[in-house]
């Protein structure tokens, strides 16, 4: 049977729908290729070294940085530093060919230092965290929460195949 429509009643105007995706939230799709562009302030740890993202690299606009822990939050801050900072790490090149240094040897004390935060295990991953930037006026500070990975690698075991 086919029932007459009543359009007062059964067509109600735009405004007074309901939205069938109310409360979704859009998924977007991680192409491998643009991930380093999706992260913005980056940095990688792994047992020999730290490397900032070439954003990060810039916005710290030194060649020395300050590395903060807080082992209770799980948060590593790099603020910019000078030479004269008794606590201050030189950023570094990983080939001649890079002008300005992105990287930090990590040194035994630094490495013992990483070991504390429990969810991480540089003698096995690299690990590479996305990070926010808080602005304080004079220096940019980066904050980069290490209980949220956005990649894990698994790295070859040395002397093993």
């Amino acid at each position: 049977m086919i029932r007459d429509i009543d359009p007062l009643k059964d067509f109600q105007p735009a405004a007074t729908r309901k939205d069938p995706l109310k409360g979704f939230v859009e998924m977007t799709k991680k192409n491998s290729n643009a991930g380093n562009q999706m992260l913005g302030f980056a940095v990688s740890l792994s047992r020999s070294q730290i490397r900032v993202s070439t954003r990060a690299r810039k916005l710290l606009d030194s060649d020395y940085m300050e590395i903060l822990f807080n082992f209770a939050a799980k948060k590593l801050a790099i603020k910019p530093s000078s030479k004269t900072n008794a606590n201050a790490f030189k950023l570094h090149g990983g080939n001649s060919t890079e002008t300005q240094g992105r990287q930090v040897t990590v040194s035994t004390h630094l490495r013992a230092e990483l070991s504390k935060f429990s969810n991480l295990n540089l003698e096995r991953f690299r690990y590479r965290f996305s990070g926010e930037l808080y602005d304080d006026g004079a220096a940019g500070v980066l904050i980069f929460d290490l209980s949220d990975p956005t990649d894990a690698t698994l790295l070859k075991k040395r002397g093993l195949e």
